[in-house]
């Protein structure tokens, strides 16, 4: 094998093992799911203020359960990515801590089990917009975002859905971003 020819392949293992860790560490999937959870929960508020309380209480570990059953079924298919169980334990988590999730809502609870999961993958992308998740709509479960929207265009009811809306789309962007990231390095292998 001549010099060139082992350059190649170096360079072919090193995009390979680049494209194993993205698949492993997705970050999109998480983002796309809480995402969507927040925003159906924005809308369930708007609704009716009960059914927002019902969000709380049942996003959070359906949020898990849907990303572990994700990536359950693309580590069997393709035999990369990230394992469900942490996404598991933070889903019993979440159930065993319903009384929390009455004082502070389930988007401290989520967040901090996200930031968790992030740190234990070094998912430094995942780990800042679960702060984001966590940290924001445990403050609207105050109505501190809220309380400023009044302050600024006066009353309106369905302030609190606008927040979780935004924070939800907030997510929904993060994860399409992060997504886009993760083809773009399936399509480098792919041309290597």
């Amino acid at each position: 094998m001549d010099r060139a020819t082992a350059n190649e392949l170096i360079d072919q293992v090193d995009a390979t093992r680049r494209r194993a860790r993205s698949d492993r560490r997705a970050s999109s999937i998480p983002l796309l799911a809480f995402g969507a959870a927040t925003v159906v929960d924005a809308v369930l508020r708007g609704a009716h203020p009960t059914l927002g309380l019902l969000g709380d209480f049942l996003f959070a570990p359906v949020g898990f359960v849907v990303v572990a059953l994700y990536y359950r079924r693309r580590e069997n298919v393709t035999g990369v990515g990230s394992r469900p169980l942490p996404y598991v334990i933070a889903a019993v988590v979440t159930l065993v801590c319903l009384p929390l999730l009455a004082l502070f809502g389930g988007y401290a609870v989520a967040g901090v089990a996200l930031v968790v999961i992030a740190g234990k993958q070094r998912n430094l992308y995942l780990a800042g917009w679960a702060l984001v998740f966590g940290v924001g709509g445990s403050l609207e479960v105050f109505a501190i975002f809220s309380n400023r929207l009044y302050d600024v265009f006066g009353y309106f009811a369905w302030a609190p859905s606008l927040v979780y809306a935004t924070l939800g789309l907030m997510l929904l962007g993060a994860g399409l971003y992060a997504r886009r990231g993760e083809k773009g390095s399936g399509r480098q292998v792919a041309l290597a």
